[in-house]
């Protein structure tokens, strides 16, 4: 079994929400086997402060094997809206890159070993979101109660629309600390919201992402700076 030392970066803040912090901060995440406690996979994320205001994520996440690896890299704006991004996956098969300007995305790369050159027209303005649980930190810290956005399916490239509302607050013990993280549920609108949800948690005080457990029993959870 491989030991992961997985870290996470930050620097961010809400514009008009206050400066971002002048220190880098460093978190460990590791996903477990609740019943076995083997570990699974480790992310390693970067979050780098940029001089107009946005965000660059770089995320890599090692698992058993190497064909399970795989890096992406994305530019939140002050909104927490993502307007770029690179997807790779460990085995080579899988890697693209992504704009978005306005309402159009432009894809290009390869998508499971097929050339990918594709262009998507979202049906509105509501916002973007490539990886969703750090995007949502925005419902966090902004006080909203739920919000509404886009995605793309990471397996077929198409857009569907999300919506994130939060429920409540759990008390769990996050480093050695129990905490109130607040609840976060999101899934399809309309009819598709039936086959696919997700449940995180955050830290109230800063919005940082907590807890995840997975729909296959795996658990993500913040083990240390």
């Amino acid at each position: 079994m491989k030991s992961f030392i997985p870290t996470i970066v930050l620097g961010l803040a809400l514009a008009g929400a206050g400066p971002v912090a002048a220190e880098i901060q460093s978190y460990d995440y590791q996903t477990q086997n609740p019943r076995t406690r083997e570990d699974i996979n480790a992310y390693t994320v970067k979050i780098e402060p940029l001089p107009d205001g946005r965000r660059k994520y770089s995320r890599t996440i090692v698992g058993d094997d190497e064909e399970v690896d795989k890096y992406e890299d994305f530019i939140l704006d002050e909104n927490f809206d993502t307007v770029e991004w690179t997807n790779k996956g460990g085995d080579g098969s899988t890697s693209y890159t992504g704009k978005k300007n306005g309402r159009t995305i432009i894809l290009k790369g390869t998508l499971d070993g097929e050339p990918l050159d594709k262009t998507i027209e979202l049906e509105d303005d509501r916002p973007f979101y490539f990886s969703p649980k750090f995007n949502l930190q925005k419902l966090i810290l902004s006080g909203e109660s739920k919000t509404e956005f886009w995605t793309l399916r990471k397996d077929k490239l198409t857009p569907y629309l999300m919506e994130a509302q939060r429920d409540g607050t759990k008390r769990m013990k996050i480093m050695g600390e129990e905490i109130e993280a607040v609840e976060v549920k999101y899934n399809p609108t309309g009819k598709f919201a039936r086959y696919y949800r997700r449940t995180y948690f955050y830290r109230p005080s800063d919005g940082l992402f907590v807890y995840r457990k997975s729909p296959t029993g795996s658990v993500t959870r913040l083990v240390g700076p």
